[in-house]
């Protein structure tokens, strides 16, 4: 399959679209902006479709569409039953099926983007990010000044990315950051353009400028990981995969006892570790649950929406700190989910999506989900970016818009082929 290039008008509006939606957080974009930019790319390939009749890369587009969708619809039936059984108030029930429901907006969009372009849209939705970035940075020194911008980035390169000040605390579109950390991956571990260096190069900077150090654990993650896989052949390569993501179930759920025993907290405590309010949190919320099959949770929202009541009247240790969600989405789903919906989630997510792909694709496909999946998971342990939109918008991209790209190099090569 070869993907026609697609005119320069078409490109720059797609680019210009997906920039404004990336510039959440400067400059008062409203937060449903970035929603609204995905809804146009869906319209504008809607358009294209009727205007050249073009069907092509449909088959595997539909194939990641699927792949994608699945969770969310299986996340939004398992809380439904929940909702139903808990006679649950509809501000719980709008809470998480809005959250699932901009999950499902971003799929239309990314599956528009690979359609127009195949696989540049990889490279067009990294110039989009960078542009944002590009103004959030004069945002913030239109707000604050380019002196105070300069001590900042100092004051924050000094510390590690602990120490901030208001003008760099504007770069923290934490979303935009972490779906940079995807692109590193990308263009490090995956992607031979010629061009990938300086593709990585530009990533790394942006990066961090809103240096995030559970991302870069996360890097570091799926580093390993390709080291392991480059050190064995494609069948090993397979059952290296089943493996780790088997493991991968196991370390999820040991996890979740770690966070609700004894053990997290003596740990912290032990080390002298800053947890910045999350030990409060965990604790907060651990009458909620309980680590047996018998646990069967409360429904997606149900978290996030519990911290906005509790902040709204300010009680317990909501009158000390403003939480927005758990900043542990892997227990935060345990605890909506319950034990057995919080099993198939992980176990669809870390092996049966990834096996799939494997079987369908082949393991040079596949590794971009492997590496994707890990790096998403160790966020989510810290975390509340299991619905952040960019991160998700690009974890679901890249391996849809590589294996597209796969099968235009591999049309390409045929065609050179049969002209030879």
């Amino acid at each position: 399959m070869m993907k026609k290039k697609k005119p320069i008008w078409l490109v720059l509006i797609y680019i210009f679209i997906m920039a404004i939606g990336f510039m959440d957080g400067a400059w008062s974009v409203p937060w449903y902006l970035k929603y609204l930019a995905q809804i146009s790319v869906v319209l504008l390939a809607f358009c294209w479709l009727l205007f050249s009749g073009d069907f092509s890369g449909f088959s595997c587009i539909g194939t990641y569409f699927a792949m994608n969708v699945i969770p969310f619809i299986g996340i939004i039936a398992i809380s439904v039953f929940y909702w139903l059984l808990d006679l649950q108030t509809m501000t719980f029930i709008s809470r998480g099926c809005s959250s699932v429901l901009y999950l499902i907006i971003s799929l239309f969009a990314v599956s528009a983007a690979v359609y127009l372009f195949g696989g540049a849209s990889i490279e067009y939705t990294m110039y989009s990010m960078v542009l944002a970035n590009i103004g959030v940075v004069l945002y913030s020194v239109k707000r604050f000044g380019i002196q105070a911008f300069i001590t900042g980035l100092i004051i924050f390169a000094k510390s590690g990315g602990i120490d901030t000040t208001p003008a760099i605390k504007t770069l923290e579109v934490h979303d935009l950051t972490f779906a940079f950390g995807l692109y590193i991956i990308y263009y490090l571990l995956v992607d031979e353009n010629k061009k990938r260096w300086l593709y990585l190069a530009v990533t790394v900077v942006f990066f961090l400028l809103g240096f995030k150090r559970i991302a870069v654990l996360g890097m570091g993650g799926s580093l390993m990981i390709h080291l392991a896989l480059s050190r064995f052949s494609d069948k090993a390569r397979v059952l290296f995969i089943r493996w780790l993501t088997l493991a991968g179930i196991a370390v999820c759920l040991f996890y979740v006892y770690f966070i609700h025993s004894p053990l997290f907290n003596a740990f912290v405590d032990y080390y002298g570790i800053d947890t910045m309010g999350r030990k409060s949190i965990y604790d907060f919320f651990k009458p909620y649950y309980e680590i047996t099959p018998m646990f069967r949770g409360y429904g997606i929202g149900f978290v996030s929406r519990t911290c906005n009541l509790m902040s709204a009247d300010r009680i317990g240790i909501f009158r000390l700190f403003q939480y927005g969600g758990m900043h542990n989405d892997i227990v935060t789903f345990y605890i909506e989910l319950g034990f057995t919906g919080f099993l198939l989630w992980v176990w669809y997510e870390l092996y049966f999506r990834i096996m799939w792909i494997t079987k369908k694709y082949g393991v040079k496909i596949a590794k971009i989900l492997v590496y994707g999946t890990i790096y998403t998971f160790v966020t989510y342990a810290t975390d509340n970016t299991i619905f952040y939109c960019y991160i998700n918008t690009i974890f679901m991209l890249l391996p849809m818009a590589y294996a597209v790209k796969q099968q235009e190099a591999e049309g390409d090569a045929h065609e050179t082929l049969e002209n030879e």
